[in-house]
């Protein structure tokens, strides 16, 4: 588990809301404040950024997200939100949907 990797000092039962910005067990893999800056300052992980300005961040499709998202993710709000993936794979994969969030999570619906 990358926690053992990057020496985080913390309870087991505190990692779920170190890291999570929703601490159920099947809650999503979107990344709260602490979670973010723990992976990309601690260990170092690639990002990739994808820009949301065309998007109205509803609740509706952060719980989308939390339901289809398949890697860590941190969003980025305000007036130019960003959404931050962990994963080249869903990167590669959100650019063969031309960056468009509601067909990529439509495919993981079907």
């Amino acid at each position: 588990m990358f926690v053992d990797n990057g020496n985080l000092q913390l309870p087991t039962n505190e990692h779920y809301s170190f890291f999570w910005q929703n601490i159920r067990e099947n809650g999503g893999l979107r990344l709260n404040d602490n979670g973010y800056h723990f992976l990309v300052n601690a260990l170092d992980l690639e990002t990739y950024i994808v820009d949301l300005r065309e998007y109205h961040i509803t609740y509706k499709f952060l719980l989308e997200l939390d339901k289809f998202m398949n890697c860590p993710y941190y969003i980025i709000r305000g007036r130019w939100p960003k959404i931050i993936l962990f994963s080249e794979q869903t990167y590669f994969w959100l650019t063969l949907h031309n960056y468009d969030f509601k067909t990529f999570l439509e495919s993981y619906k079907n």
